[in-house]
């Protein structure tokens, strides 16, 4: 099979086997159908979720296991993986009815999965995967079985309970009840620490699902440099400990995961945890360091693997300021201040400014889509920021009328609706 980096390349081999014809769909308007697998599809995962409320774990088990092995469910997950490609790589509906035949959860697939190691900010490096449209496809069926059975803590931002703005507002709401320090955690390698082993004993999905498509170990990885399937090295070890970085399926696994370490610890201070990240605020300094070492035990000795918990910044009081989730929190005479963390403001000015050097001289009033887009997407990650578009817009105006005046009439009145 082939390698290319294309993450239909495989799919498209597997089209080419003339046997693949007589699949289910042949023949049927492929628009019609995949809609039609999407609201039957939804039908089965409200049954999972009506059966887990009640408390008939048995009945869902036994609804999920119907549910992973449902056309419509793999053909309605097919389409979303799809969907998520570029415009330039989808393939055509109707060739979709055929692969969806062809999928199989517990099976383990011959799809290569292209890795490469990317740097981190602090230090080190972690090993990024790039899956096939066909390894996507059975991370968000995978996804979505496990869904309903996700118990997280109230706590837990990153795929459910209202995700980032849900944590940033309520940590506001603790610094505006009077918790007066705090300090960030974060667990090293954290996907790569859960051991494959123990990990199955904690998810409720099918033992064979988890070894074929949830973890590492198996995959069929190919090097981005070298092309090379497994060759002899660290990096091939490195590669295949826990989760696959990348994987649709992996966050919400890590977080089901870490619930259950939490379920373990009781503090008194108010723990906030997105993702691997941890906030701990507390009403005294005695109380944040032992709620810090608390929570370092607790994952030290986690029955999922062995969780490195350390911290990512100081002990520092509310008053002073404090970082979480690309936010900078502080409270100050009274009130609570809630800005973009300075790294996250400078990196958007100096994208910008950089962007704005490059283009041409012009007269009269222009719009930069690259500009304006940059702009769209970083104002909405920071909605609690209450003067983010003043500040912005303020700074950039300072820049444009100091480097490129010839600009100044576009950012001044072209850009409203947007800064």
């Amino acid at each position: 099979m082939s390698n290319s980096r294309s993450p239909t390349a495989y799919a498209r081999e597997l089209l080419q086997d003339s046997s693949l014809a007589l699949s289910e769909g042949f023949g049927i308007d492929p628009e019609r159908r995949i809609y039609t697998a999407r609201k039957e599809t939804s039908k089965f995962e409200r049954r999972i979720e009506r059966a887990v409320a009640v408390g008939a774990r048995g009945k869902a088990i036994g609804l999920q296991r119907k549910y992973l092995n449902s056309y419509n469910a793999r053909l309605s997950a097919l389409a979303e993986a799809n969907k998520r490609l570029k415009a330039t790589q989808r393939l055509p509906k109707s060739d979709l009815l055929i692969l969806a035949g062809c999928i199989y959860a517990s099976v383990a697939g011959e799809e290569p999965v292209i890795t490469w190691p990317k740097i981190k900010p602090s230090g080190g490096r972690r090993w990024v995967m790039s899956f096939g449209l066909l390894q996507k496809a059975i991370q968000i069926l995978v996804g979505r079985a496990l869904r309903p059975f996700a118990n997280l803590h109230s706590y837990q931002y990153a795929t459910k309970n209202g995700g980032r703005p849900a944590a940033v507002e309520a940590v506001l709401e603790a610094i505006n009840d009077g918790y007066t320090h705090a300090v960030e955690l974060d667990i090293c390698n954290c996907f790569g620490s859960f051991d494959a082993q123990k990990i199955q004993e904690f998810l409720p999905v099918p033992r064979e699902i988890i070894e074929t498509n949830l973890v590492s170990r198996s995959m069929n990885l190919v090097h981005r440099n070298t092309g090379h399937i497994h060759p002899p090295g660290r990096w091939i070890g490195d590669c295949q400990q826990g989760l696959p970085q990348g994987s649709s399926s992996s966050p919400l696994l890590a977080e089901m995961l870490i619930a259950c370490v939490l379920d373990q610890v009781e503090v008194s201070a108010r723990l906030f945890a997105y993702a691997d990240n941890i906030l701990v605020l507390a009403r005294s300094k005695r109380e944040l360091a032992l709620t810090q070492t608390t929570l370092i035990t607790a994952f030290a000795q986690s029955p999922v693997g062995e969780l490195r918990l350390v911290p990512k910044s100081d002990q520092r009081r509310v008053c002073d300021g404090f970082e979480f989730l690309g936010y900078w929190f502080r409270r100050r005479k009274g009130k609570t201040q809630v800005k973009a963390s300075q790294r996250n403001y400078r990196k958007l000015i100096k994208a910008c400014e950089k962007r704005m050097s490059k283009l041409p001289k012009r007269d009269g009033f222009w719009r930069d889509e690259v500009l304006e887009q940059m702009l769209r997407s970083w104002f909405p990650q920071f909605s609690a920021w209450r003067y983010a578009k003043g500040a912005v817009r303020s700074r950039l105006l300072s820049w444009v009328d100091q480097r490129r005046p010839d600009l100044l009439p576009s950012i001044q009145v072209a850009y409203p609706s947007v800064m």
